[in-house]
């Protein structure tokens, strides 16, 4: 399962996804969120007002568990 995984976030690589940001990465610097499809996704940010707002994210990387990427600098209406 490890290795479809891996396969499926590599593919993402390149692409632009909408993600709601979840809050603080634990790598210092980062912020995390989640796709649509519940990947998550880290980027570099400290930006806490993010967290509860969907933003769109490049994806630079993949690792089995994660993706990280680049903010578009997009905000989007946060949810009500």
């Amino acid at each position: 399962m490890m290795k479809y995984t891996l396969d499926h976030n590599q593919k993402m690589i390149g692409k632009i996804y909408r993600i709601l940001v979840t809050g603080k990465d634990r790598k210092k610097g980062y912020m995390t969120g989640l796709t649509e499809g519940r990947i998550i996704v880290r980027f570099p940010s400290n930006d806490l007002s993010l967290i509860g707002n969907f933003i769109r994210v490049k994806i630079t990387s993949a690792a089995t568990m994660s993706t990280e990427g680049k903010w578009m600098q997009q905000h989007e209406p946060a949810l009500s």
